[in-house]
């Protein structure tokens, strides 16, 4: 009767499978390391991979918000500019009804009474452009500044700089720094010796 086989007994029978065993036991580490040794480098990889995506996705974030910035005080200074010069079309036209007043207070009527209530109206008007930050411009013996003043007609004169306003034909109105009427207005000029 034959006894089972048990670790205790040594028989030669065995003996290749059990060397076959060792062999493959010994090789296991080392292809355990060879594959914790990949699986670092692609984990590191990916890693690197990662950081990368995570610092374009923060950079376009940080775009993104610096652009949303930007939208939003662009669109805050067009407001205030809508404000400022809203109504700059209006008050234009307006300014045809002080050239009238003006033109009324400059001839000469013999009503003390009719001159009195233009330069009434006159005061009013002014007071009204004022509170809308309208300001006129009457740069009598100013220097000419072609930004602000147009000029209509030139005279020789000896008593001031060449460039100087004489007079003031049409005066102009500035609505919060902006001119929305230029001066029209009489230069003096060099006198041209004989």
């Amino acid at each position: 009767m034959t006894q089972p086989w048990s670790p205790l007994m040594s028989s030669k029978k065995h003996e290749p499978v059990a060397e076959a065993e060792k062999v493959a036991a010994e090789e296991q580490p080392v292809a355990a390391d060879i594959a914790t040794d990949t699986s670092i480098e692609q984990l590191q990889q990916q890693l690197a991979e990662a950081t990368a995506k995570a610092l374009d996705y923060k950079d376009a974030m940080l775009r993104a918000k610096a652009e949303s910035d930007n939208v939003k005080r662009r669109a805050t200074l067009d407001i205030e500019k809508a404000h400022k010069h809203g109504n700059e079309r209006f008050i234009k036209e307006l300014l045809t009804v002080m050239d009238s007043i003006d033109q009324g207070l400059q001839l000469q009527t013999n009503s003390k009474d009719s001159q009195a209530g233009l330069v009434l109206i006159q005061k009013n008007m002014l007071s009204m452009l004022d509170k809308f930050g309208v300001v006129v411009d009457d740069p009598t013996g100013e220097k000419f500044d072609p930004s602000k003043h147009e000029a209509i007609s030139m005279q020789p004169n000896a008593e001031v700089a060449p460039n100087t306003i004489l007079a003031v034909m049409q005066k102009g109105f500035v609505l919060h720094g902006k001119v929305i009427r230029a001066a029209k207005v009489v230069l003096a000029t060099a006198v041209a010796e004989a």
